[in-house]
């Protein structure tokens, strides 16, 4: 997102990290779970992680662990990431058989980052200019050797970092940043990167503890 149509300041990468960048493009899929069976108690364990995460980083208690896959579904999150990958809940389909068993199919989109299209040190280097003087907005879990490439390579002005997976509103994510924005550069040297950070928050309070300046 970008918070002034006259001069960008911020340049917010509203993408997943993956392993070596930033995915710049995703391939959707379709992909059934069968519950009970491995495959389905994996896929809860790597989702209870991402919730455990999305937890931490915004100082919530940790989730209760549903018993079920179902179980998460239905009252935690329909949609969640695990190994990388994005999974939002279609439809959940339930057949008993003869014996009684009561088997469930849950189906997911799917978007798995593109690793033909990643955004890692090298290709920043090549459009260093769209970074240089920027603030830079990473998703969480991007690369400390990206991070330290836009600083000193591409010359961004600093580099901040959503402490959280969750979805955020697009309304709420332009009044933060344009707060962000405002302070920073009409009182620059008289306010500090944690004071408009403070402010933004202040004004956006829904928003407190999702973002983290992580370098400067």
């Amino acid at each position: 997102r970008m918070a002034k149509a006259d001069e960008v300041g911020i340049l917010h990468l509203a993408l997943s990290a993956i392993p070596g960048g930033v995915a710049l493009a995703h391939r959707p899929g379709v992909s059934s779970v069968a519950e009970p069976s491995a495959d389905a108690d994996h896929l809860l364990s790597r989702a209870c992680a991402w919730m455990r995460a999305c937890a931490a980083s915004s100082g919530d208690p940790p989730p209760i662990v549903p018993p079920s896959l179902g179980t998460m579904l239905a009252t935690h999150a329909s949609c969640f990431e695990a190994d990388g990958v994005r999974y939002e809940l279609m439809a959940t389909h339930t057949q008993r058989f003869g014996s009684g068993e009561l088997v469930a199919s849950h189906v997911f989109r799917t978007h798995v980052g593109d690793p033909s299209a990643v955004l890692d040190a090298t290709a920043a280097h090549g459009i260093r200019q769209v970074f240089r003087g920027r603030i830079v907005v990473f998703p969480y879990g991007v690369s400390d050797e990206l991070v330290d490439d836009l600083l000193r390579v591409c010359g961004a002005k600093a580099v901040m970092r959503r402490k959280t997976f969750e979805e955020i509103d697009e309304g709420m994510l332009s009044d933060f940043f344009g707060v962000l924005y405002d302070v920073v550069c009409e009182e620059e040297g008289r306010r500090s990167f944690a004071d408009a950070l403070c402010e933004a928050e202040r004004d956006v309070p829904k928003l407190t503890g999702r973002f983290e300046i992580i370098a400067l």
